[in-house]
């Protein structure tokens, strides 16, 4: 009766332990000779560790002024800070493939499609159809006509901080006492407001609200209400946390579907479909052309896109109006 138990033991210990080690003394990418902090070039525990205390940034960084430019941080994960290493990883020239890392953030919708978005794509021929479509979004020419969006939304900011001198700010737990501000909740309530203008056309309203309650619907239909900044940073910690083993992501999702992080993702996601479907409702703004509209027209008509890839580019939108503070 024991027999099945033992069996496995070994085998997780062997994949735990012994396949780390074999993989890092046969070297056969030659990563070796790079320096890495504590046992992160044997194991992915070390970058678990580091992001399960929501301290990448700080504990990476003390790494390279420890040991210079590079440095491992996984077993396949090297880390660079030289300038030059921007051009040559990550410019569509350069000829480098995507880790399965990127698939950390790809997941089926509610319609069941796993629809890759173009910042997690790891086919150059899709991320180049949809860099076409997306580009012209990004040009200079349009982001300028923003200014006057964005300005009126930090008016709107800049005016309920005015409130706070005269009346004095809503409390909030965990504030150090009466009086203090959590500025942190306001700039991330004021990037969602901005990023729902220049993207859908539709502020979220945050900022009048005081308050980051947004408006989710199913794949059927069904509204409800969430805290959306919680609930994206609660689906964001867990994919991090879930990418130090990027080559099982999938299985993972799979068997920590009750875990409360990966259940913020399929909320996230539907925060993101109501916001799509609003749009669709509503149709495009007169005074400006949206970054939405270049998922329905470009200089030469009107373009088909599913709704599952339109729904997988507008998450990358909206989760740029997030603000993580660690």
């Amino acid at each position: 009766m024991w027999i099945l138990p033992g069996i496995l033991a070994i085998s997780l210990l062997c994949f735990a332990i012994v396949r780390p080690l074999y993989i890092y003394f046969k070297d056969e990418k030659g990563l070796r000779k790079f320096h890495a902090p504590a046992f992160a070039g044997i194991s992915n525990w070390w970058l678990f560790y580091v992001q399960r205390k929501l301290a990448r940034t700080r504990f990476v960084h003390a790494a390279h002024a420890e040991y210079g430019p590079v440095v491992r941080i996984q077993p396949n994960h090297l880390s660079f800070t030289s300038p030059q290493a921007v051009t040559d990883i990550y410019s569509f020239q350069s000829g480098m493939m995507k880790d399965e890392h990127y698939e950390t953030f790809s997941g089926e919708d509610f319609s069941g499609k796993n629809e890759r978005s173009i910042t997690n794509t790891r086919d150059r021929l899709v991320h180049a159809r949809k860099r076409k479509f997306l580009s012209s979004a990004f040009a200079q020419r349009n982001v300028v006509n923003f200014d006057s969006i964005v300005h009126a939304v930090i008016l709107q900011l800049t005016s309920r901080f005015d409130s706070f001198c005269d009346n004095g700010p809503p409390a909030y737990p965990g504030s150090p006492k009466p009086g203090f501000l959590n500025l942190y909740k306001w700039i991330n309530l004021f990037t969602y407001d901005a990023i729902g203008e220049i993207a859908f056309g539709q502020s979220f309203g945050f900022l009048e609200m005081g308050d980051d309650l947004a408006t989710a619907e199913t794949g059927d239909g069904k509204q409800y209400q969430t805290h959306v900044i919680t609930t994206f940073q609660g689906s964001s910690e867990y994919d991090m946390l879930a990418s130090c083993w990027a080559t099982l992501i999938h299985p993972i999702k799979r068997w920590t579907w009750f875990m409360q992080g990966n259940k913020d993702g399929a909320v996230f996601m539907d925060v993101v479909n109501y916001k799509v479907r609003e749009r669709l409702r509503n149709g495009k703004p007169d005074s400006f052309r949206d970054f939405f509209e270049n998922f329905r027209s470009d200089n030469k008509g009107s373009i088909e896109l599913e709704y599952s890839e339109i729904l997988r580019e507008s998450n990358i939108f909206i989760a740029a109006g997030n603000v993580r503070m660690v």
